[in-house]
């Protein structure tokens, strides 16, 4: 992760059906209190890139919205 004036940009593997992407995303960092930082954001992922394909009219795009709400709390 790296810090930057409007947030935080994550970076991370993404793996499905055993086929693994690398990501760089922004991502919005809130203090949740209690020792809780929260990270959200919401990116575009192209599906063909992790080799998925479906038949039929509603499969068409191959852009899909991935939203990530990830909490991270002290032990």
């Amino acid at each position: 992760m790296t810090s930057t004036t409007s947030g935080l940009t994550v970076e991370g593997r993404l793996t499905v059906r055993e086929r693994t992407i690398r990501l760089a995303f922004p991502a919005v960092v809130t203090d949740l209190g209690s020792g809780q930082m929260g990270i959200d954001t919401e990116l575009q992922v192209d599906r063909s890139e992790l080799g998925l394909s479906y038949r039929g009219k509603a499969a068409t795009k191959m852009n899909n919205t991935l939203i990530i709400h990830a909490v991270f709390a002290r032990p």
